[in-house]
């Protein structure tokens, strides 16, 4: 992590690095009543500099007013010179969660590969996920993938996918786990996460934004931070890299599925795996969007009177 998003990470959070931990103050770490935290990844599989990372935390209070009372930009510390790897990135990726206890982790990337039961004749050349999300980059039959130039991503992101799932406690994330997110508290610090594909261009779509431009274009980062901070009341923060910011995008989804004040939602089709001479390989799967939670649910009683 270079010096500049070091510094504006310590301004944000106190938070820097997954090897770090948050400094306490009085001797006790830094927490909000019923807070639950989520962790968003835009992967990449050329640069450790081009992967993002935020966490993002949200408050359900003893009135079970549902809030996002805090985010933090590149709050993971990659290897320095290490290739990127699944390895490497499921490694530091994990260990933050299990450091920060989170609920969910969202990264924007592919799960799964196309379900060749689905035929040619079916909408688009990927999955129905991503025709339904408009997705650029789109997974066909293994080992194809639409463009081709995206085949070493494609691949990594499926593997950093494979590599957290073998973790006690982790698993894929469901509609029914949407669902049923207001009346489930989150799963105890250290005891497992739900584990989401999230498309953050679909996140901007979906919240009536304009999305982020591509980082070739240099867009103004903060001004559309701004943008989304007025969409989903996120709280101020210092968020200037394009890749980060992608991150915490993905991250809102997961805030959904863990009973935050946002409404997530699946699209797609179950996931499961097919035979392969190669070995068994997932299809299909969903990704999640994400849209600000209307202000009466946000606000108001919690379901079944929890």
């Amino acid at each position: 992590m270079g010096a500049r998003r070091t510094q504006s990470l310590r301004a944000v959070t106190g938070v820097v690095g997954a090897r770090k931990s948050a400094p306490a103050q009085n001797g006790v770490r830094p927490q909000f009543r019923n807070e639950t935290a989520v962790l968003g990844v835009d992967l990449a599989s050329a640069r450790w500099a081009n992967v993002g990372t935020a966490l993002v935390w949200c408050d359900v209070g003893a009135d079970d007013v549902r809030a996002i009372a805090r985010v933090a930009a590149g709050v993971i510390e990659w290897p320095a010179h290490a290739p990127v790897s699944a390895v490497a990135l499921a490694d530091a990726i994990h260990a933050c969660a299990m450091r920060e206890g989170v609920a969910a982790v969202a990264l924007d990337g592919p799960h799964a590969w196309r379900d060749p039961a689905r035929g040619a004749d079916a909408p688009g050349v990927g999955r129905l996920a991503e025709f339904a999300v408009r997705a650029q980059c789109k997974t066909g039959v293994y080992p194809r993938t639409f463009p081709g130039t995206q085949v070493a991503w494609t691949r990594l992101s499926i593997a950093v996918f494979d590599a957290l799932l073998t973790h006690e406690g982790v698993r894929l994330a469901t509609p029914e786990d949407a669902r049923r997110a207001g009346d489930a508290r989150p799963p105890r610090a250290g005891a497992g996460y739900l584990l989401l594909e999230s498309f953050p261009t679909a996140i901007w779509r979906a919240t009536g934004l304009t999305p982020l431009p591509a980082k070739s274009r240099r867009p103004d980062v903060a001004a559309f931070y701004a943008r989304l901070a007025d969409a989903f009341a996120l709280p101020a923060a210092d968020v200037t890299s394009h890749d980060d910011l992608q991150a915490l995008v993905a991250a809102l989804a997961g805030v959904g599925v863990a009973g935050g004040p946002v409404e997530a939602r699946a699209h797609g089709a179950s996931p499961r795996e097919v035979p392969h001479a190669d070995g068994p390989h997932r299809v299909e799967g969903w990704i999640w969007d994400a849209r600000p939670m209307p202000r009466e649910k946000k606000s108001g009683p919690a379901p079944n009177g929890v």
